[in-house]
């Protein structure tokens, strides 16, 4: 009788790769993307950090293909975290390769979320946020508080008129907090809620009263 071998679960590590140079990656991310073996990514990701995934494997010695896998993150969130998660538990160490910072982009923080509601270990390695890094490319100073804002889609102008300046116009403003040197699936489940260092105080709907007459 033959026992069907169980493959022991693999990880799924969402990697930034920041605004687009790969000198900018960080020290982990690098080391992340060389020794890959599938990777799945989105169109924006500069092909020369798409370059890196898994150059420590080589080429197949008989067809000089890249050993590595790259595959496009096709679908919708759930569908893409379904995919991760299915490869995973497969056995195989799975990159999320994604431009900028991992949690500055809508999509990719319901695929963290999705991977979130299973038993996959995973990891965030963030990125540099093209939203504050290419403006500091071009000497232009954002300061402590500022205003992102993704010009891709539907715009409310009059609101972004409004909004604390100066504006970058790279990225979707982040709507999760900073997160810590090392993201993990508990890391996650127990983070605060988001609160924006600047938002401003509340301001009182009550009329105001008239001072007293001496």
């Amino acid at each position: 009788m033959s026992r069907v071998r169980k493959h022991n679960p693999g990880r799924i590590l969402f990697v930034g790769s920041g605004p687009g140079d790969p000198a900018l990656l960080t020290v982990r991310a690098r080391d992340v993307l060389a020794g890959a073996t599938i990777a799945f990514t989105d169109p924006d990701v500069d092909k020369g950090v798409v370059a890196l995934v898994g150059v420590d494997h080589g080429t197949d010695p008989e067809t000089g293909e890249p050993v590595a896998e790259v595959r496009p993150a096709l679908g919708e969130p759930a569908e893409v975290a379904k995919t991760l998660v299915a490869e995973a538990k497969a056995g195989r160490d799975v990159v999320r390769l994604v431009a900028g910072d991992p949690l500055t982009t809508d999509s990719v923080i319901a695929e963290v979320n999705a991977v979130a509601r299973t038993q996959v270990v995973f990891e965030v390695l963030p990125g540099l946020p093209a939203g504050s890094s290419v403006p500091s490319y071009a000497g232009m100073a954002l300061g402590s508080c500022h205003t992102e804002v993704d010009v891709r889609g539907e715009v409310d102008w009059a609101a972004l008129a409004a909004a604390p300046a100066p504006s970058s116009s790279m990225r979707p403003p982040a709507t999760s907090p900073r997160p810590p040197a090392r993201w993990s699936n508990t890391a996650w489940r127990r983070r605060p809620p988001p609160r924006s260092p600047c938002a401003a105080p509340p301001v009182s709907s009550a009329p105001s009263r008239p001072p007293s007459r001496p």
